[in-house]
């Protein structure tokens, strides 16, 4: 945010006050974290809220309204019904889950991929709403249903149109919607063709998923699939994780990168994943 912007300096002392924090920011509209939501306002309607506020009254205005907002949300119909087709699943790296987790600590969430934490929240008009304990404590409803619900939700809203070729062997999602990191979860419903070798993946931020296949071929995109998992955990709004991930059959694995002086990426793989390749060499398939 600019601080140089009288707004943006309210804005700025308002999450302060009730304990939010800027998420992202465009031109349009800035997304506050707020307990266990994320709530999206377009510029436009900040400055119709100030409209008759002196300055000295901004901070509080908007302060009023992040709690209002949320509070409105939290007054909806609470039954299941009503909820069940809004969840999805969202993807967090280990700074952003740690955040949401200072923020929400009812928040339900599984640590996934080993430094991913898998949540799910409800999709609405203006945000997400984080789904948390007490709700699933209300609804009687087990975390495995939750899930799977999510899941569903996800296959049911993403085409087949979703994945992308870059360039041989190099595929990415889009999927339009912001949250193409959350398929590395239905990866091999999107593509039936890995289910022998399973994948590279980079998921750099929230809205970036990109992959190449786990075997010889796949492994000439590695440069490119390392460059592009940099600079968009870099660049993009919402950063998961700079490096990479193998995504297999019922497994996903976490892959360290380190570089040697000239460049040259180095991938610490898993023992998992080095039994996976030697697998693959002996039936042929690497």
């Amino acid at each position: 945010m600019d601080a140089a912007n009288p707004l943006a300096l309210a804005l700025q002392h308002a999450l302060t006050a009730v304990g939010a924090v800027a998420l992202a920011g465009s031109a349009d509209e800035v997304t506050v974290g707020w307990q266990e939501f994320e709530l999206n306002f377009a510029w436009d309607s900040l400055q119709a809220v100030l409209l008759g506020e002196s300055p000295a009254a901004w901070s509080e205005a908007v302060a009023e309204l992040v709690v209002e907002t949320g509070a409105a949300r939290r007054a909806a119909d609470p039954d299941w019904d009503v909820w069940q087709p809004l969840i999805w699943p969202v993807v967090h790296g280990r700074r952003s889950a740690a955040a949401l987790q200072q923020r929400c600590r009812e928040a339900v969430a599984h640590p996934f991929g080993e430094v991913l934490l898998l949540t799910m929240a409800a999709r609405f008009d203006g945000g997400l709403q984080y789904i948390t304990r007490p709700q699933l404590e209300a609804w009687g409803n087990g975390g495995e249903l939750l899930l799977q619900t999510a899941l569903d939700n996800l296959r049911r809203q993403t085409e087949l149109t979703t994945v992308q070729q870059m360039e041989p062997q190099h595929w990415a999602l889009d999927g339009d919607d912001g949250f193409d990191s959350s398929r590395l979860l239905i990866l091999d419903d999107l593509v039936p063709d890995l289910a022998e070798c399973g994948a590279l993946v980079a998921v750099p931020a929230r809205d970036v998923l990109s992959f190449a296949p786990w075997n010889k071929a796949g492994l000439t995109r590695l440069r490119a699939l390392l460059a592009l998992a940099e600079r968009c955990h870099r660049d993009w709004p919402y950063p998961i994780d700079s490096g990479l991930f193998y995504v297999g059959p019922q497994q996903t694995l976490h892959i360290g990168v380190s570089r040697d002086d000239d460049g040259t990426p180095r991938l610490r793989l898993p023992q998992e994943l080095i039994d996976i390749q030697e697998r693959l060499v002996r039936e042929g398939n690497w």
